[in-house]
């Protein structure tokens, strides 16, 4: 196996050709780039879907706890007062 000398000084055409081959990759690398950013802003859109639902849920439980604990304020309030009348 030779050893190549180190070269000091590029010629021209392989400076183009270098050039060219970075120009290309930064290319692709963009390209690449451009599309995982679409897919993933089609994945967060779907998530934030998922996460309305979520939220959509915890609002309609937090609706029936309310409602749940008027009914049982409602009902306590009842036996004391049917307790006091018949007390009377």
């Amino acid at each position: 196996m030779a050893v190549q000398p180190h070269r000091t000084s590029w010629p021209d055409e392989r400076l183009d050709d270098l050039n060219l081959m970075i120009r290309e990759g930064f290319a692709r690398t963009e390209q690449e780039m451009t599309r995982l950013r679409s897919e993933v802003s089609v994945r967060f859109d779907r998530v934030d879907d998922r996460l309305d639902n979520v939220n959509e849920r915890f609002d309609s439980l937090q609706r029936v706890l309310i409602v749940g604990l008027f009914s049982v304020c409602g009902a306590i309030l009842a036996a004391v007062i049917a307790g006091l009348i018949a007390l009377a």
